[in-house]
C-alpha cells in the first residue's frame, strides 16, 4: 500500500501581487506504506505559483550528456515569505478541531536518509518500522523522544517559540524541496522575444522538424498542477504538427 491523498486545499497567502489560490496543501492520512506511516498523518504545503527562476545549461553538444540544472528555489523573496506563511498555516490547521483532538504529537521532518531507507518495500523495512511502531504505541509520555531520536522529527512549535521568525525562515530554507513540476525552460513566445525558444506551435526556432510539447513549453508557471495543462498543450502541438507536417 502507498500513501493516499484524500483531501486537499487551495488557499491564498494574500501576499502583495501574488494573486488568489497561490498556495496548496495536501492531506495524506497514511504517510507511507509501513506501520509507522499508517500511524502518521502528513500535511504538506507548497507554492502553486512560484516566482523564483532557475536555469538549464548545456554542458556540451552531445545529446546524451546531462545538462546542468539550477533550480534556485526561494531565490525570490515572495516565495520564501509565502512558504513561511504556509508553515504557520499548517500549524494553525493542527490547532483546529476535530484534527486537534485526533493528533497526539505535531512534528516536522524532512525527507531524510532514514525515511528514504524505510520507504523501500522490503522485509527489513517492515521489521524496522514495526519495532518503531511498537515504541510509539508504548512510549506514552516518552513518545516525543522516539519521534525526535529515531524518526528525526522536530518540535517545530517549540522551535518557533524560541526563535521566532528567524526560526521559521531557517526551517523553511532547510526543508524546502521540489515537487517536480518544473516548467518554462523552453518557453514559447513572440519572434522578437530573445528569451523564448519556440513559437506558439511549439516549433523550436532554428531547428527544423523539432517541436516541444511538455511543461518546458509554458510561457509562465501555471497556478495549478501540471498534468492537465500538459495534456492540453500536447494535443494542441500535435494538431499543429499534423496540419504543418514539414515543420
Amino acid at each position: 500500500d502507498g500513501p493516499y491523498i484524500q483531501v486537499a486545499a487551495r488557499y491564498s497567502s494574500n501576499y502583495p501581487n501574488c494573486g488568489p489560490n497561490d498556495m496548496y496543501c495536501s492531506v495524506i492520512p497514511r504517510a507511507l506504506w509501513h506501520s509507522v506511516g499508517q500511524r502518521t498523518l502528513s500535511l504538506a504545503t507548497w507554492l502553486n505559483k512560484p516566482y523564483s527562476r532557475g536555469q538549464v545549461k548545456l554542458k556540451s553538444p552531445q545529446w546524451d550528456e546531462e545538462p546542468t540544472v539550477e533550480v534556485n528555489m526561494l531565490s525570490d523573496h515572495r516565495d520564501l515569505e509565502r512558504l513561511k506563511y504556509g508553515l504557520k498555516w499548517v500549524l494553525a490547521t493542527y490547532d483546529r478541531e476535530p484534527l486537534k483532538s485526533a493528533v497526539r504529537e505535531v512534528f516536522s521532518t524532512g525527507w531524510n536518509r532514514r525515511s528514504q531507507i524505510v520507504a523501500l518495500v522490503s522485509p527489513k523495512s517492515k521489521a524496522i518500522t514495526g519495532a518503531v511502531s511498537a515504541l510509539l504505541d508504548m512510549a506514552g509520555p516518552f513518545r516525543k523522544n522516539v519521534i525526535e531520536g529515531i524518526m528525526l522529527g522536530e518540535d517545530i512549535r517549540a522551535k518557533i517559540a524560541a526563535g521566532g521568525d528567524a526560526a521559521v525562515e531557517e526551517h523553511v530554507m532547510r526543508h524546502t524541496l521540489s515537487i517536480r513540476h518544473l516548467s518554462c525552460t523552453c518557453r514559447m513566445g513572440r519572434d522578437d522575444d530573445p528569451t523564448t525558444v519556440t513559437d506558439n506551435q511549439g516549433r523550436v526556432r532554428g531547428v527544423a522538424g523539432l517541436r516541444v510539447a511538455d511543461t518546458s513549453l509554458f510561457p509562465c508557471v501555471p497556478r495549478a498542477n501540471t498534468n492537465i495543462p500538459v495534456i492540453m498543450t500536447a494535443e494542441k502541438v500535435a494538431d499543429a504538427a499534423v496540419n504543418t507536417p514539414r515543420n
